[in-house]
């Protein structure tokens, strides 16, 4: 199963979007304010990066228990790996020294600046994308129109 990225950094901005979600020094947390598994029914507050693995979970990708015990046995099944690459190098350009130190030293402001950058930069890349693609097939069918009204195409 593959994740779309943008679809779980818009699960994660809207989870976090409420104060009470938000947490610090643990994946997550249950209604007692202990240390929870992030992708555990119990919890009701995440970090930034624990977001990222319930959100996904919640998509269908493994939980961070299932990852956790892949790496144990070297299958790397890690599908948010690439992300928090990313959103590393977001918060180092936003000034923190990575997505982990966003949530702890900037506080939950912090970590909804780099998953707000994360999501305007995919959008705009979608944008762009989807510009390309409508500049391509204008120029199939311009081509396309050419080549039927040239003479040379009706025989």
């Amino acid at each position: 199963m593959q994740v779309n990225t943008l679809d779980v950094l818009r699960d994660v901005r809207k989870l976090l979007s409420d104060s009470t979600k938000w947490t610090t020094g643990g994946y997550a947390r249950d209604s007692a304010g202990h240390e929870a598994d992030a992708c555990d029914e119990l919890a009701v507050s995440w970090c930034g990066q624990g977001a990222i693995y319930a959100c996904g979970s919640a998509r269908g990708m493994p939980t961070l228990r299932q990852i956790l015990h892949d790496d144990e046995s070297g299958s790397g099944s890690d599908w948010a790996r690439p992300l928090l690459h990313s959103l590393d190098d977001i918060a180092v350009h936003l000034g923190f020294d990575g997505f982990i130190a966003a949530n702890d030293d900037g506080g939950r402001a912090g970590v909804l600046r780099v998953i707000d950058s994360a999501i305007a930069e995919l959008e705009a890349r979608g944008a762009r994308r989807e510009a390309r693609g409508a500049r391509r097939e204008a120029s199939r069918a311009t081509l396309q129109s050419g080549q039927q009204s040239h003479p040379a195409a009706r025989m």
